[in-house]
């Protein structure tokens, strides 16, 4: 439930910044993650990244290696 609220919070900041956002009927937050534990063949780092979605527009995001 934080994140959520954490959505939220940044949503409401992120109006009065001019970000804006689709309304196309629907409010579903959905996240995605993805993780790669051997890296790549050249530097054998992992990688890992997520995605959040408030409908069909992205939220927020962060990739690391």
């Amino acid at each position: 439930m934080e994140t959520v609220y954490r959505i939220l919070r940044y949503l409401i900041n992120a109006l009065r910044k001019g970000i804006l956002f689709s309304n196309k009927g629907h409010f579903n937050i959905e996240g995605f993650t993805n993780a790669n534990c051997v890296g790549s063949p050249d530097d054998r780092w992992s990688t890992s990244g997520y995605y959040t979605f408030v409908g069909e527009n992205l939220a927020k995001w962060r990739y690391k290696k």
